[in-house]
C-alpha cells in the first residue's frame, strides 16, 4: 500500500512541472531593409491564430502580407504589406509599432521614422473618359454640319465657328461679312440659350440696280432691301430671332460687305 502511493504522488508532481504557459507576444523588433525600404517586423512567443499589428495600442487588427513569416511561435521578419507597394515602407503616423495576440502585447519604434501625417496611397488610374466636344458642334454629333455650325460660311467647321455664351444685354455683332455675287448665302446660328435682337445694318456694295439683300429665319424673309453703294440702316424696333433659330443672310448681283449689330437677350 505505500509503495503505490508513493507512485501516485510523483506521476502528480511530474504532470504539473510541464504545463505550458499561454503564449503572449513579446520582445518585438523591426528593421528597415537598406536596400528595398520595407518594413520587417519579429517577435517571440506569437500565437500564429490571433497575431495582429497596427498603428496604436488597441488598434491591432490587420494581418500581416504572409503568414508563412509565423514560425513556430515566431514572427520573423514579417511584412506589412506586399513589398512592392509603398504601404510596405510606410511606418504609422506615430512611428510606433504595436502587436497583439489574444494573451498580449508589444511595441515597438521604428528607427529613423519622423512623425507626422502620411500621404494617403494613390489608388489606379480610372478608365479614360469620353473625348470632349467641339465648341462649333452645337447638335452635338461630332460631325460637321454645314448648314448649321459653318457659322462663318468657309466650308470648315473650327474654331472661327464657336459661339459666345448668351447672356442677357451682351452686345452682338457681325462684322466684316463679304459675300460673293449670284447669290452669295450665309448661315448664322442664334446660341440655344438666348434671343438675339438685330438693330443695325451697315455696309457696301458694287452691285448693280434690282441686287438685294434679304435676311430670313425659320419663320420666313424678316428683312429685304435694295442695294446700294452704302447703306446705314437703324431699326426702330429690333428684329427679333428665337433661341437656336437659324439666320440665312443672302445677297445677289455683287460683292457686299455688312456689319450687323445687336444683342444677345439671355432666356431666364
Amino acid at each position: 500500500m505505500v509503495r503505490a502511493f508513493l507512485v501516485a504522488s510523483v506521476t502528480t508532481v511530474l504532470v504539473l512541472t510541464f504545463q505550458s504557459p499561454s503564449s503572449a507576444a513579446e520582445r518585438c523588433k523591426v528593421r528597415v531593409d537598406r536596400k528595398s525600404g520595407v518594413i520587417e517586423v519579429s517577435a517571440r512567443n506569437v500565437d500564429p491564430a490571433t497575431i495582429k499589428w497596427g498603428p496604436a495600442l488597441g488598434e491591432e487588427n490587420q494581418d500581416f502580407f504572409d503568414g508563412a513569416c509565423l514560425v513556430s511561435g515566431a514572427a520573423k521578419k514579417c511584412v506589412l504589406a506586399d513589398p512592392a507597394t509603398t504601404e510596405a515602407k510606410t511606418p504609422p503616423e506615430g512611428c510606433t509599432l504595436y502587436l497583439a495576440d489574444a494573451s498580449g502585447s508589444c511595441s515597438v519604434w521604428v528607427r529613423g521614422c519622423t512623425p507626422g501625417v502620411r500621404d494617403a496611397a494613390q489608388g489606379p488610374p480610372g478608365p479614360a473618359g469620353n473625348d470632349g466636344l467641339s465648341c462649333w458642334d452645337t447638335t452635338p454629333n461630332s460631325v460637321c454640319d454645314l448648314a448649321s455650325e459653318d457659322v462663318n460660311g468657309d466650308l470648315i467647321c473650327d474654331a472661327l465657328d464657336c459661339q459666345t455664351p448668351a447672356a442677357s444685354g451682351v452686345s452682338w455683332s457681325w462684322a466684316g461679312l463679304v459675300l460673293g455675287s449670284d447669290p452669295a448665302i450665309t448661315v448664322i446660328v442664334v446660341p440655344v440659350d438666348a434671343t438675339l435682337m438685330l438693330t443695325d445694318i451697315h455696309g457696301t456694295s458694287n452691285a448693280g440696280g434690282g441686287s438685294q439683300l434679304l435676311i430670313s429665319d425659320d419663320s420666313g424673309v424678316r428683312y429685304v432691301r435694295v442695294l446700294s453703294p452704302s447703306f446705314d440702316v437703324v431699326f426702330g424696333t429690333a428684329i427679333e430671332f428665337a433661341p437656336n433659330a437659324t439666320v440665312t443672310v443672302v445677297t445677289t448681283g455683287g460683292t457686299t460687305q455688312l456689319t450687323l449689330s445687336g444683342s444677345l437677350q439671355g432666356i431666364p
